[in-house]
């Protein structure tokens, strides 16, 4: 709750330099940007749809994303992994009533032949 407090204090900061074109406009761009890294995405918190998609030069956004799939994937308490917030774009977000599918699949990888 603490960061978004300061996220409101600064909007509010930028608001007034703005309407008040005060001779300390000059500190707008530093606020601006401390305004930006506080609302930076976080895996946890990025929604990627077609208008908003995750660029090849985020790569370090990218990576923690990758990060933090691999350890979803690999937690062994299945209650508690929840839908990325991307889900709601794509698949989409599950229909009210739906069961949870129970059944394993085992899948047994085989790489297909080098000489095709």
């Amino acid at each position: 709750m603490g960061r978004f407090l300061l996220f409101m204090h600064l909007c509010d900061i930028l608001l007034y330099q703005y309407f008040t074109m005060s001779s300390k406009f000059m500190l707008t761009l530093p606020l601006l940007l401390a305004v930006v890294s506080l609302k930076a995405q976080t895996p946890e918190t990025l929604v990627v749809t077609p208008e908003k998609p995750l660029l090849v030069k985020d790569s370090t956004l990218r990576t923690q994303v990758i990060a933090w799939s691999k350890a979803q994937q690999q937690s062994t308490n299945n209650k508690q992994i929840k839908a990325h917030p991307s889900a709601c774009v794509f698949p989409g977000d599950v229909k009210s009533g739906a069961k949870p599918v129970t059944t394993m699949v085992r899948i047994k990888h085989e790489p297909i032949s080098p000489k095709l």
